[in-house]
């Protein structure tokens, strides 16, 4: 018994080896498993592009042979050595038919359940872009009656922002939804995992569904506070090489956009210019960064010259003067040398000047809609854009001038019946301004309309030479085509848009400017084009020590001095940040009229910090002006000129 007892266990130990020998050999089943996996785009309920290839992509072990079927089709390809494959589907046309595409490698198999086909449109931008349904203007009635299962939406997920060149897949994947009244709202959706979607881009949408009776996609990816560079694609500095090499260039590009690139689309919409038009000398560049984007995206994705339709800001007291008129015609001049690009105006969809993000989005979205079935689908309509001046049309006949232009439909004509305002003419004569310095004076001009011309005229110009429209901030101007689509800004006389600005004339708003001040004080004040920072502090004293900090966005400034003008100030503590790590750089005591800070430092914050003691003798409303000096591109220095002086102690937020 006791040798039979030996023998068995002895057998069991050699079936456990070679089980265990066996297992050792063998690849874990949830390994390999894993090793399959569709790209970022791709999931349940997705739409894909119809009438052009559909690339479909994803990664499997390396050498591995993938088949994707779908619609009838099947096509293969083997993993490279770093297990990415793609393939790319025949040309299908549109179907509303919930079908399965079915992907698979050996004994693995994934498969996308209700897949449908039709068009699909790409969003991106800041922060009005992103804006969700819940805070437009009619937002609830459209999430209330949103209900469509064949207008769906894709959502990026805020990335961080760490460049990382090789990512092909977003670190929060997203999934494909529905229309319904609980997909669209942002209640209970977290921006980092389950975003919200786009109002502008579901208008667009809805309007697409509603003319071409298809299923319609749209995916965004936008994030607010980001200036035009961080989107900017590698391939981008190809265009334009005087975008590369900037702070931050990329960033969001490699996180946020290039996983998703090349899913098939029709084209983009692009919503953005906030974070660039309140850095003034930014808006003479908007041209370049506009071109670098388009072109880099365009061979990024290796579809061609898909279409790229940008949509234009409206009035707002955040920018500097002029600095929205001069950033239009920068893209205005970019999309006359882009194919198939085009523009969306909106300068009449903001009647709040002190509110960068309208309520209006479903205009804005609306018109990008119009534009797409005006110029790819055929669509016979009046007028599909809006009116546009044509380039050298302007003649003069005595003291009388006359315009032409495009996209007019029915004729030009006023949105509000009033007589036409918003033009200004100029004999070139000049008179010095509040600074002593020598401008061209404009005077409003009397305009009458008639089919596609606009004559001007004015008591006050004898001999008028140039023209413009809608060029100075919060100007009235009601120009409309026959359809309601507003006139946007113009000159008929473009000076050099380059970079070589005299420095001296910049007055810079820095990119994403934010003011906190902790623990008890709020913000009150943003910041405004030539200003310094003025705070209103409305409470007597802090319990502790406080800090005031400055944040400038996604980019960095190198800073080299601060400067604080308030009696209460008798003691303070400059801080700045390099790389998410705070030093103190400079203390500042009364009578200290500049602190220098020793070197440039190259911060995207910079915070004071005020002793307890100090903060209790401040009184309501105090004023607190805080200067910062910077390192231009070309070296010198530049801080705030003291243009204006606000105070908002009755709109504390």
């Amino acid at each position: 018994m006791k040798n039979r007892s030996c023998t068995l266990m002895a057998l069991l130990s050699v079936v456990i080896s070679i089980s265990d020998a066996w297992a050792q050999a063998a690849p874990a089943p949830a390994a390999a498993a894993a090793a399959l996996r569709g790209g970022s785009p791709f999931s349940d309920h997705m739409v894909l592009q119809r009438d052009m290839l559909v690339p479909v992509w994803g990664t499997a072990a390396p050498g591995s042979k993938v088949e994707v079927a779908f619609a009838g089709q099947s096509k293969s390809a083997t993993a490279d050595a770093k297990g990415k494959w793609m393939i790319k589907l025949g040309k299908l046309e549109a179907s509303a038919e919930s079908r399965e595409m079915t992907v698979t490698c050996g004994a693995d198999k994934t498969v996308f359940k209700d897949v449908v086909v039709g068009e699909v449109w790409f969003g991106s931008g800041q922060s009005n872009m992103q804006m969700g349904l819940d805070g437009t203007e009619g937002g609830a009635e459209a999430i209330a009656n949103s209900t469509d299962p064949l207008l769906r939406s894709l959502v990026q997920s805020l990335d961080d922002t760490k460049t990382d060149v090789s990512r092909d897949f977003s670190k929060n994947k997203p999934n494909w939804e529905l229309a319904s009244p609980e997909s669209v709202t942002e209640k209970g959706r977290d921006p980092r995992t389950k975003p919200h979607w786009s109002a502008v881009a579901y208008y667009m949408a809805r309007k697409l569904r509603a003319e071409l009776k298809v299923p319609v996609g749209i995916i965004s990816s936008s994030c607010g506070s980001t200036p035009a560079q961080v989107w900017i694609a590698p391939e981008g500095a190809d265009f334009e090489p005087e975008t590369e090499g900037h702070e931050g260039t990329h960033e969001f590009y490699h996180n946020m956009i290039h996983p998703l690139i090349p899913y098939g689309i029709r084209g983009v919409i692009w919503y953005q210019g906030e974070n660039n038009i309140r850095l003034q000398y930014e808006t003479f560049r908007y041209k370049a960064r506009f071109k670098a984007l388009v072109g880099g995206w365009r061979k990024a994705w290796g579809q061609g010259d898909f279409p790229f339709y940008a949509i234009q800001l409206g009035y707002c007291s955040w920018f500097p003067d002029n600095s929205l008129s001069t950033w239009c015609e920068g893209m205005n001049q970019a999309v006359k040398e882009l194919p198939h690009t085009g523009v969306i105006v909106n300068n009449d969809l903001n009647p709040d000047y002190n509110n960068v993000h309208p309520v209006k989005k479903r205009e804005a979205g609306e018109r990008c809609a119009l534009l797409a079935l005006g110029t790819i689908h055929g669509v016979k309509m009046k007028a599909h854009a809006s009116p546009e001046y044509q380039s050298k049309s302007m003649t003069v006949e005595g003291s009388s001038i006359k315009l032409k232009f495009d996209q007019v439909g029915d004729g030009l004509k006023s949105r509000d019946g009033k007589p036409l305002t918003g033009f200004e003419i100029t004999d070139g004569s000049k008179a010095k301004d509040e600074k002593g310095k020598s401008q061209v004076v404009w005077v409003p001009a009397t305009a009458t309309a008639k089919g596609n011309t606009v004559t001007l005229t004015s008591d006050k110009v004898a001999k008028p030479t140039e023209a413009r429209y809608a060029w100075i901030y919060n100007t009235a101007n009601n120009v409309v085509n026959s359809e309601g689509l507003p006139l946007g800004a113009f000159r008929t006389h473009r000076p050099d848009m380059s970079y070589s600005v005299n420095p001296t004339d910049w007055q810079p708003l820095l990119d994403g400017f934010k003011s906190t001040i902790n623990p008890v004080y709020k913000q009150v004040y943003n910041g405004a084009p030539g200003e310094m920072a003025l705070l209103v502090l409305p409470t007597a004293a802090a319990e502790k020590e406080a800090s005031i900090t400055h944040t400038f966005g996604t980019q960095s400034f190198d800073i080299t001095a601060v400067q604080i003008t308030s009696p209460h100030f008798t003691k303070l503590k400059v801080q700045v940040c390099e790389r998410d790590t705070w030093k103190t750089v400079a203390e500042y005591k009364q009578g200290d009229a500049l602190t220098t800070l020793g070197k440039p430092y190259k911060v995207n914050q910079v915070r004071f910090l005020v002793p307890a003691e100090v903060m209790a003798t401040f009184k309501a409303d105090d004023r607190v002006t805080l200067k910062l000096t910077f390192t231009q591109p070309d070296g010198k220095t530049l801080g705030y000129a003291n243009k204006k002086s606000f105070s908002y102690p009755a709109t504390m937020n």
